[in-house]
């Protein structure tokens, strides 16, 4: 298993994930990221690294419903998925969603012992800090981009970013430096939170999206 980074980073409060904006932005020193065109990068010739992200931003935001499970287990994105280190649920319908369901709200959103998927929660303890400040500015690189969530350093978020970032075509260098710097920024904070969700899932499925997270985000990286 490759990880990201070696860098301790404390665990987080066990703070309610909350669905808004919290405190106001506040000044931030990382610098600007450099524009970038567009990137398409190959995990194989059929999969694509870019609606590989968005299917994982999906996952980490939203509960798994029947459509979600049904598209898991299509070709080719079953293959991928667990060759990555995915686990494909069962697809007996309601006892399974309900509980993918039960899984996912301890795990994300609580009321008690959640594990926030917020970077500024990990690094500052807090919501909306420099993290925040930073995603916007990278937002500033794709004209039109909307966050799928209020909380723009929520891991969902950046992952649907990593996607929209590699559906782009054309100037590939460049994306591969914005890529880059953005794993870094933005991703690395990842390892500890991805070890307590292996740690306190329930099910097999949220196991292995751990797993598979870890595992995308590391081939990102190694593509910059």
């Amino acid at each position: 298993m490759v990880f990201l980074t070696d860098r301790k980073v404390a665990s987080p409060p066990n703070s309610r994930f909350l669905y808004n904006r919290g405190s106001e932005l506040i000044t931030n020193t990382t610098p600007t990221p450099k524009a970038a065109e567009n990137l398409t990068i190959e995990i194989s010739e059929d999969v694509s690294l870019g609606p590989a992200f968005g299917l994982l931003s999906q996952l980490w935001l939203f509960e798994v419903d029947q459509a979600m499970v049904r598209r898991l287990r299509d070709q080719p994105v079953k293959e991928a998925f667990e060759s990555l280190g995915g686990c494909i649920p069962p697809d007996d319908h309601g006892s399974t969603l309900e509980r993918l369901a039960i899984d996912f709200c301890q795990l994300l959103i609580g009321p008690k012992g959640q594990v926030s998927p917020v970077q500024s929660i990990w690094q500052d303890a807090r919501f909306q800090s420099l993290s925040s400040v930073s995603m916007q500015r990278y937002f500033e690189l794709l004209p039109g981009y909307e966050p799928p969530n209020m909380i723009v350093d929520h891991l969902g978020v950046q992952l649907d970013f990593v996607s929209k970032l590699l559906a782009k075509r054309g100037a590939v260098e460049t994306a591969r430096e914005i890529l880059g710097q953005f794993v870094q920024q933005h991703l690395t904070w990842t390892d500890p939170f991805l070890d307590s969700i292996r740690a306190q899932a329930q099910t097999d499925f949220y196991r292995g999206l751990a797993n598979i997270t870890r595992n995308l985000i590391s081939i990102a990286n190694s593509n910059d």
